[in-house]
């Protein structure tokens, strides 16, 4: 299979509409982040992405720095609402969800990852969940009636022939 940003286009981003929840599954490797960075970016007038870790979020924040992508975490999204803090996510008119399988798998001894989904959900932005196992997540949307507007589903060959390993 090709990188993501090859098969996932402009056109089918054209296609989606405010208030939309798009489904993406593609392994680790496959460009799930060069995608919001060269094809989704470029189709979107502001976008926010989310992620599940601190060390991720400052790396992400080096690779957009200057373009209209602000990268944030769902636990600051959480603390904020817990807080009574002031947020604006309807400005972004795409938010996206990167390894979207936290509001699940993190739900085990974070119990307030249903916070961040929800403010998520109510918005009018386009919004897309991303991850290399979305099959939890895609179950509870079944299981609680929201609607999965497009689901895209990638598979990703790297043929990896050989593993080196270093010792010292």
């Amino acid at each position: 299979m090709k990188y993501i940003s090859e098969q996932l286009t402009s056109n089918i981003i054209k296609e989606w509409n405010n208030g939309e929840n798009i489904l993406i599954t593609a392994p680790t490797g496959s460009g799930k982040t060069t995608w919001v960075k060269n094809i989704l970016s470029k189709n979107s007038k502001s976008v926010l992405v989310l992620v599940n870790r601190s060390n991720l979020k400052k790396q992400l924040d080096k690779k957009f720095k200057g373009t209209n992508v602000a990268i944030s975490t769902y636990q600051y999204i959480e603390s904020s609402i817990r807080t009574g803090r002031s947020l604006d996510i309807e400005k972004y008119d795409t938010i996206v969800c990167d390894e979207a399988h936290y509001f699940i798998s993190d739900s085990g001894f974070n119990h307030f990852t249903d916070l961040s989904l929800s403010l998520v959900l109510l918005s009018n932005s386009i919004k897309i969940f991303m991850s290399a196992t979305i099959e939890e997540l895609e179950e509870y949307f079944n299981h609680v009636g929201i609607v999965v507007n497009d689901i895209q589903n990638f598979e990703f060959d790297n043929n990896i022939s050989k593993i080196y390993s270093y010792q010292n």
